[in-house]
């Protein structure tokens, strides 16, 4: 990286944290309705930072929370790279884990604690940053820049689509950057090749119409958290085999050549475990833990809840409901697959009880080409920020959009995240090491380096 880059970062690091501190402070909760306020609050900061970094800024109402885009200063002449991030955050519960409040960002060990600061908050603003250095520097925007910041990605993207398809023409682009994903491990520069899509459901079962006694009533009628629990259980066999008929169906496994190099120690079982605080893994023992990971889909109960919450209450509850994700592969239809599992968890409800299923948006997974020159681009932009060569890998998160641009825009999505998968996203204590905001600037700023220099298209 230019020494004047250097300089330039370093002079800024304290006020491009305080920038990002007033961001995170701001409770953005996409999933929760009384947080709808918040919402709107993030979406005029977002705004008016933008206007700040040079961008004009508009905000674009959608059926729930507000798309924030912007555009730079036309280039003649010069490439189109669209950024986009999101930035709503998980919820926050169980608040009592949390050793500082999830919306008082809070420093510890040059970490950086608060709710949606690895995801997605922090590398949302890393990028205005970024591209605040190259202007004070250079002189100019590197290139025509597209700004897009998303309300609802943890909430699958329900409007956004049509939000691009609606503006295809202002949006088009040589490329499209996204950090939203993580790091092969600290210190491992990444280019995330593959993504699984996911489908979601909710799982609703009515037995009587009121919690009854259990001693009064037990052995007469149904019991709604039991007939759950053993419809959920026929979906899986032991070995995290998914049951369900025809899940399978049309899923293409990666080429062999590409399997070959994830079995170059990728994922480590003791780092799995450490992360995770796992006693043992588990799932498909047929594959590695790169494959069971990357290129294998999967039925993951997410919560179950029912009757009692806390300590001892002898009843039959009325209702009992369960939140259940499929991470799904390539190959696999998104839609075929919500029919099929909300069918089979029909017919596995036992007499006695009514079972619901509701069906949330579902998305695809994702593959990014590796030989496209954007890619090239990337690979030596990680490079050159992390001071080794990058790894270009698939990861098993989701990123409902990525399908989208692809399809709609037909440019080469970059997946190129500076997070870490310690970094408790969407648990209590997320945090963000502030030594990969370091990182993904010096990373960014090589990378707006290539395209100025033409090495985009």
């Amino acid at each position: 990286m230019e020494t004047a880059f250097t300089e330039d970062l370093q002079a800024h690091r304290a006020q491009g944290i305080a920038r990002l501190t007033e961001l995170l402070e701001i409770p953005s909760i996409s999933t929760l309705e009384q947080h709808a306020p918040d919402m709107q609050s993030a979406a005029q900061w977002l705004k008016r930072e933008m206007e700040r970094s040079g961008f004009r800024a508009s905000i674009e109402p959608t059926a729930r929370h507000p798309v924030v885009w912007g555009t730079s200063p036309e280039l003649p002449g010069r490439p189109r790279v669209l950024i986009y991030a999101h930035y709503d955050v998980q919820p926050v519960d169980p608040l009592e884990l949390w050793t500082s409040p999830p919306f008082e960002p809070t420093v510890r060990d040059d970490q950086l604690f608060a709710r949606g600061v690895s995801d997605d908050k922090g590398q949302l603003v890393m990028h205005l940053l970024a591209l605040d250095s190259f202007r004070r520097v250079k002189g100019d925007f590197p290139a025509n820049v597209v700004l897009v910041f998303e309300g609802e990605e943890e909430i699958g993207s329900p409007n956004l689509p049509a939000f691009i398809r609606r503006h295809q023409a202002e949006l088009k682009a040589d490329a499209v950057v996204i950090s939203d994903s993580t790091l092969l491990a600290p210190g491992r520069p990444t280019l995330v090749t593959g993504l699984r899509g996911m489908a979601g459901f909710e799982v609703i079962v009515r037995g009587p119409d009121h919690d009854v006694h259990s001693g009064l009533f037990g052995g007469l009628i149904a019991n709604p958290a039991a007939a759950l629990v053993q419809m959920l259980a026929a979906c899986r066999d032991p070995n995290g085999h998914v049951a369900i008929p025809g899940f399978y169906d049309g899923v293409v496994p990666p080429p062999s050549a590409e399997v070959a190099r994830w079995q170059d120690g990728l994922v480590e079982p003791q780092a799995v475990l450490a992360a995770t605080g796992a006693k043992a893994l588990a799932g498909e023992e047929a594959y590695s833990l790169a494959e069971r990971l990357w290129s294998r889909p999967t039925f993951e109960v997410n919560g179950i809840s029912s009757g009692v919450r806390a300590g001892q209450k002898t009843i039959i509850p009325a209702l009992a409901h369960a939140s259940v994700t499929c991470r799904l592969v390539v190959g696999q239809d998104a839609k075929r697959i919500s029919r099929l599992v909300a069918d089979f968890l029909a017919t596995q409800a036992p007499p006695g009880v009514e079972v619901e299923v509701i069906c949330h948006d579902a998305s695809p997974a994702s593959e990014v080409a590796i030989d496209s020159k954007a890619a090239r681009l990337a690979m030596a932009a990680l490079e050159q920020g992390f001071g080794h060569p990058a790894q270009p890998v698939r990861q098993g998160a989701s990123i409902p959009i990525v399908p989208v641009f692809q399809q709609v825009l037909e440019a080469p999505v970059l997946l190129m995240g500076f997070g870490l998968e310690t970094d408790n996203f969407h648990s209590p204590n997320e945090h963000w090491h502030l030594g990969n905001l370091d990182l993904g600037l010096a990373s960014m700023l090589a990378f707006w380096t290539g395209v100025a220099a033409g090495e985009l298209v």
